[in-house]
Order: C-alpha cells, then sequence, then structure tokens
C-alpha cells in the first residue's frame, strides 16, 4: 500500500512539473520574460538591457543547501570567464527579514543579486515569471537574448522510458564550455584561488568531477587548465578519501597509489594534508 502510494505522489509531482513547463511555455529557443528589478546594492538592473552576452540566471535561496553548495562553483566560473563573455544574474527567494546583502557579500557573490520574498503569489516576481518550482534552477540565455539551457526538461529515451535532466552544480562548466568555448584565462584565475590543488588529465572527457568525503561526496567540477581537468579544494589538516566522476564513471586517482577500502568494498584514493 505505501509503496502503490508513493508511485502514485512520484506520478503526480511528474504530472505537476510538466504542467508547469506547459504553461509557462518557456523552453530553449524561446524569450525569455523580460524584467526589471532591484538588486541588493539599490541598483536597477532590466534582463532585456543586457543583450549582447551570455547571462547565467541562478535561482536559489540561503535555505538551499544544494544551492549553498553551488556558490563556490558559480565564483569559480566567474573567475574564469568575467564579466565580458558571461553575466551571472542570481535571484534568491527569501523569508521577510533575511539580511540577503550581508549573506551575498561575506560569500563572494560578486555579481547582480536580487532577492524576492519566499511564497510571494505576485506574479511580477521574477521567479514566478520563469515558473520556478526547483532550487537550484540555472537557465542560461545566449547573446541574441533567446534560452539555450533550460533548468529542467523532461525527454523520452529509445525505451520510451521519461527521464529527466537538470542543468545545475556538475554540469554548469561543460554546459558554459559547449556554448561560449573555453575559458581564455583559466591558467590566471586558477592561480589566484586557494586550496589543495587536484588534477587528472583525461583528454576526451566532456566533463570531470571531484567527489570526496571532505564534501559529503558530492560533485565538484573540475576545469581543464594547461590541458589537465583541475580544481582547488580549501582542505584543514587530516586524512580524506576521493574519486574522480569522468563523464560519470566513478575512478581513482590514477597519479595516487595510495588506495584504501571504506569498509564498504568501495576502493577510493586517499590523500594526507598536515
Amino acid at each position: 500500500m505505501l509503496k502503490k502510494l508513493i508511485i502514485l505522489i512520484s506520478l503526480v509531482s511528474t504530472s505537476l512539473l510538466f504542467a508547469q513547463l506547459e504553461e509557462k511555455q518557456l523552453t530553449v529557443g524561446d524569450t525569455p520574460p523580460d524584467f526589471t528589478a532591484m538588486t541588493v546594492d539599490g541598483k536597477p538592473f532590466k534582463l532585456s538591457e543586457h543583450k549582447g552576452k551570455y547571462i547565467l540566471l541562478n535561482f536559489w535561496g540561503t535555505w538551499c543547501m544544494p544551492c549553498i553548495n553551488e556558490i563556490p562553483d558559480l565564483r569559480e566560473i566567474q573567475a574564469l570567464y568575467g564579466d565580458k563573455d558571461l553575466e551571472i544574474v542570481s535571484i534568491s527567494a527569501e523569508r521577510k527579514g533575511k539580511d540577503i546583502k550581508s549573506f551575498v557579500d561575506s560569500a563572494g557573490m560578486k555579481w547582480t543579486n536580487i532577492s524576492e520574498l519566499l511564497g510571494d503569489d505576485s506574479k511580477n516576481t521574477v521567479t514566478n515569471l520563469y515558473g520556478v518550482g526547483m532550487f537550484p534552477s540555472n537557465y542560461l540565455i545566449d547573446k541574441n537574448g533567446k534560452i539555450a539551457v533550460f533548468p529542467l526538461s523532461f525527454w523520452k529515451d529509445s525505451a520510451g522510458k521519461i527521464k529527466m535532466t537538470m542543468f545545475q552544480s556538475t554540469f554548469l562548466y561543460s554546459t558554459l564550455v559547449k556554448y561560449l568555448g573555453e575559458p581564455k584565462n583559466a591558467a590566471e584565475a586558477f592561480a589566484q584561488s586557494k586550496g589543495t590543488v587536484f588534477s587528472v588529465v583525461q583528454e576526451n572527457a566532456k566533463s570531470v568531477a571531484i567527489a570526496g568525503s571532505f564534501n559529503r561526496w558530492g560533485a565538484k567540477p573540475m576545469f581543464k587548465v594547461n590541458g589537465k581537468w583541475a580544481c582547488k579544494v580549501d582542505l584543514a589538516p587530516g586524512t580524506y578519501q576521493y574519486k574522480y566522476i569522468v563523464d560519470g564513471t566513478w575512478i581513482v586517482d590514477p597519479a595516487n597509489t595510495n588506495i584504501v577500502d571504506d569498509g564498504f568494498g568501495n576502493k577510493n584514493s586517499q590523500i594526507v594534508i598536515k
């Protein structure tokens, strides 16, 4: 009975998401809804006035842990591409009384930030205009002002089964490379960041990420720097286990012979930070 109820809830949720997408009629190739809003710095922002560069619309909230985990990735992406090629616009859905400006300043979110009230039913809020129902959600708008990548989409595989794809976290970098090309200042931006360096050579890979005990095995995207996939992780002294995720396949570090069993039958690379 419980299993049937769970399946029913899942089907209803999926149907609601389909209905929401159909109602908003937003998909790849569409002109996104234009909007004007005040930033947390008190400056007006109008989407249509920024045509000519790629815009990454990032919907998030300080109460959303996956959103918080995505902030370092956004910082790295901004450092790699800069304001000339890509402009990040983050729109947070917050509870009344939240000091969002202090939060974004402390988090180093040095791009356009807009804040709205969570649960505001006004049709004029950006979150409602875009039909956002999942956080984080990312829209990529191209130079011509068209939606290049939609955050949530459903499609059918060759067997007719419905599958879902999401444009967030690990896929941010690889997707941006597809549209904007490899960042020209990758080596310089990488050298300026702090942390322990992880790198791996995977010449034909489309996307590479690292996951480990240092981030609860969440996928952190890696970036191509001087022919290698690399990233920096700020680690306190201690012992950590990790693996690389190459196009969806988990592998141990080919350059690290210190391989251990985590006690659950999984072989992981291990690193000691002193």
